[in-house]
């Protein structure tokens, strides 16, 4: 296995630490913890909210989400997941409070070449800038590689207190290039392979969002979907996405994740010209068009100029 071969004499990457640790990249919005296994995203909570029992609203439970690369690497298939990335920082903690902290995590097979993940958070933000880098690994990865594939997958945590209703609007959506925002089926598992290129992915649930975009868009994405049957649980969502790759000695991918409400405020100022905001249900073309331009500006402007609760507001 990868942990044996990383022990031997043919082994990929260098593993100097025995063991792995957590950085916590944050600003007043979001909260994320990063693990130098594997390098990823392994914890989300959003710090402005609570759930309905007042406890952290947390998207991405530990232990109950994946990210990562697969590839094929000396005869051997990677997932680098089982790997221990080394962080660019000794800190326990990054605040971007008065300027944008970034994270980078590097999975060396030797002092030249690498892959790293960076992470990069503004303040007052709930979008962190992902870039993967590819660093002369040319002999390293597989030469006949047209890929490497990303992959992200979210055991989604009840937040409301009726699971149920809260499961009619928990599902995966997904964005076609210039072209319409689509979801899975909310009430059944399913699982589609998706040939026309795909800007972005949303593990959304009922009034929160984890939206993967990708700079350039990618085709052959697979999405999965299952009703969860694990208590206190929705569904269990998962994403492929094939990152062309060329063997160059320097190649770049970057992505960005946005955590937060499933608010047409927030959404249609981070994603406008992606159409984040059509994930939220409007209705039918006339309606959707009356909660558009007269509903939601009468609600934005009571709720950011009256002291009126949103009971009273709706």
């Amino acid at each position: 296995n990868q942990t044996a071969a990383a022990n031997r004499g043919d082994a990929v990457f260098v593993q100097d630490s025995v063991a792995d640790r957590t950085i916590t990249l944050e600003n007043d919005k979001i909260k994320l913890h990063i693990n130098t296994l594997g390098g990823r995203i392994s914890y989300v909570d959003l710090k402005t909210y609570r759930t309905h029992d007042s406890l952290p609203l947390v998207l991405w439970k530990s232990g109950e989400s994946a990210l990562g690369l697969n590839f094929y690497a000396r005869n051997q298939q990677i997932n680098t997941e089982k790997f221990l990335f080394t962080p660019s920082t000794t800190e326990a903690t990054l605040y971007a409070r008065d300027k944008e902290q970034v994270l980078s995590l590097r999975l060396y097979a030797d002092s030249a070449k690498y892959i790293e993940y960076r992470y990069t958070l503004a303040p007052d933000s709930y979008m962190a800038d992902f870039s993967i880098i590819t660093r002369n690994m040319g002999d390293v990865i597989a030469s006949n590689s047209s890929f490497l594939t990303l992959f992200w997958g979210v055991n989604m945590p009840q937040l409301e207190k009726s699971k149920d209703f809260e499961n009619r609007y928990t599902g995966v959506y997904y964005k076609f290039y210039e072209d319409n925002v689509e979801n899975m089926s909310l009430t059944s598992d399913e699982e589609e392979t998706l040939p026309t290129k795909v800007q972005w992915i949303d593990f959304k649930q009922q009034f929160f969002s984890s939206v993967l975009i990708t700079e350039t868009p990618v085709s052959d994405v697979l999405l999965t979907s299952k009703i969860s049957k694990k208590e206190g649980y929705l569904k269990d969502v998962y994403a492929e996405l094939p990152l062309p790759y060329s063997g160059k000695s320097d190649e770049q991918y970057n992505l960005k994740f946005f955590f937060g409400p499933n608010s047409y405020k927030v959404l249609k100022e981070y994603g406008a010209d992606l159409d984040l905001p059509d994930v939220i249900n409007m209705g039918w073309k006339w309606i959707s068009w009356f909660n558009k331009y007269f509903v939601i500006p009468i609600f934005n402007f009571l709720e950011d100029h009256t002291a009126l609760n949103y009971g009273i507001i709706i």
